[in-house]
């Protein structure tokens, strides 16, 4: 599920819970990435930054902080933190192209746009502020036609099934191959439902706002007959994470035939440490692995004796790897053997049988692997939704034999009509279905109503083929 990003920005003055509901309404960023891009507001004073940050989350903070003092130079000197600590991501070409314009460099600032307008990137700068002096000047209008020239849309799938609720706010979908049935996990009616194969819908489970709350990721297990779900709610005594919500992170297993609970697993930190449990991945045993926003960490419950269910959940230790944030979409690899994670800034990869360290996924110039939300293993391939300067895309990355290096990279579909927040899917044998339109702004904080729609819509699933079988 996706942190804010430049298009979803709160305004000044916004609540805690709104700030909360709207960070969550855009796909596959940081949290603060995309504010850098827009007019800076008053927050209160500047973070401190007598030493580098340590995490991109401050950096962009102190980025913010510098622009809002009209100090351009501590803005360039922020910016270049960033850009070291996610050098892969799309934004950091943007930020670093408006840090250089505004300290007088524009031929600086035309070599960052030029790297990242062949990641498809299609963003308006004729009206950032920021290039005001490139305008006009023959370097900066070519770059504005490349970036003109990507907004063309690319769309490759069908319509799977509507769902008719047009209040659901589904965030994730999952598949039960042995009855050809579909679920989608709500954000707004607290509650998962089951779509059959002739597209009826009924109500799987209903967890309630004052349970398990709101439905994040979501798998399902055929093997055993379980639905895993990654769920949270507000809680006032819990600890506050970094942007001030506090919430009650939980991962939820039910029995697939009856709906019953089996089992909830819980952080036993959650009144001094913040969660918020994201994405669900299994292995071929039956573990589960989750990501956990809330802490930047990767959490497994390990699979018990003979299909039992674990007794707890543990830390996925990822070795000596540089500290990643906002860990994302993840998945396991159809033989069982990695584990592809999704963060902020890019894809880490973890031989699971032999351990740490983690390894950042290669790719090839021209590319990245940052700003994913949903993510999906196949044998040959990484099947990812992303969110890219401007628009948000379906990519296939394509993979070494040893799974460790992208050696192509494909855009499947990109700028659909329908996009309104996409978030993640299910891959079913040679086709990933997805959710375009999720409407996640419409979320409002606990307690609120959602919020109207303009145009009263249902959420519907895509099925978009990706070009190999992957279950």
């Amino acid at each position: 599920m996706p942190p804010l990003t430049d298009r979803s920005r709160p305004a000044a003055g916004a609540s805690r819970a709104d700030r909360f509901a709207l960070r969550r309404a855009a796909v596959a960023a940081l949290v603060s990435l995309g504010a850098l891009a827009e007019p800076a507001v008053a927050q209160g004073p500047a973070p401190d930054s007598s030493a580098p940050a340590a995490d991109v989350y401050t950096a962009v903070q102190r980025a913010q902080a510098a622009e809002r003092a009209g100090d351009a130079a501590g803005y360039l000197r922020h910016v270049e933190r960033v850009a070291q600590l996610a050098p892969d991501h799309p934004a950091a070409h943007l930020y670093m192209a408006r840090a250089r314009a505004l300290t007088g460099n524009p031929a600086g600032a035309v070599a960052a746009l030029e790297a990242l307008a062949p990641l498809g990137a299609a963003t308006d700068l004729a009206a950032d502020s920021a290039f005001r002096a490139l305008r006009g000047t023959p370097a900066f209008e070519r770059v504005v036609s490349t970036l003109a020239a990507n907004a063309g849309p690319l769309v490759r799938s069908d319509t799977a099934f509507a769902l008719a609720d047009p209040d659901l706010v589904p965030e994730s979908v999952a598949y039960d191959p042995q009855y050809q049935t579909f679920y989608a996990g709500s954000l707004a009616k607290y509650k998962i439902v089951r779509v059959g194969p002739s597209g009826a819908t009924t109500d799987f489970v209903t967890l309630g706002p004052e349970g398990a709350g709101r439905v994040v990721g979501i798998k399902v297990d055929p093997v055993r007959r379980r639905l895993w779900a990654a769920t949270y709610a507000f809680d006032s005594t819990a600890a506050a994470s970094r942007t001030g919500e506090r919430l009650r992170a939980a991962l939820d297993v039910f029995d697939l035939a009856t709906g019953k609970q089996l089992r909830r697993y819980e952080p036993a930190d959650q009144q001094t440490v913040a969660h918020f449990f994201n994405d669900v991945a299994l292995d071929p045993d039956g573990g589960v692995y989750l990501t956990d926003q809330g802490n930047d960490a990767v959490l497994r419950v390990r699979a018990g004796r003979g299909g039992a269910l674990g007794d707890s959940l543990e830390r996925v230790s990822l070795g000596e790897e540089r500290r990643f944030t906002y860990p994302n979409g993840l998945d396991v690899s159809p033989d069982g053997r990695r584990l592809y994670v999704a963060h902020v800034e890019g894809i880490s990869v973890l031989d699971l049988a032999r351990g740490g360290p983690a390894r950042t996924l290669d790719h090839p110039v021209g590319a990245t692997t940052a700003s994913i939300d949903g993510l999906y293993a196949c044998m040959r391939s990484l099947v990812v939704i992303q969110r890219v300067v401007g628009f948000d895309q379906v990519t296939r990355l394509k993979l070494d034999a040893s799974g460790q290096r992208a050696t192509g990279v494909e855009a499947l579909e990109r700028r659909h009509p329908a996009y309104e927040s996409p978030t993640t899917g299910v891959v079913v044998r040679d086709a990933l279905y997805y959710i375009p339109n999720s409407q996640v702004g419409r979320l409002a904080g606990a307690g609120e109503p959602l919020r109207p729609a303009a145009s009263p819509h249902p959420s519907v699933v895509l099925k978009l083929p990706i070009g190999e079988r992957c279950r």
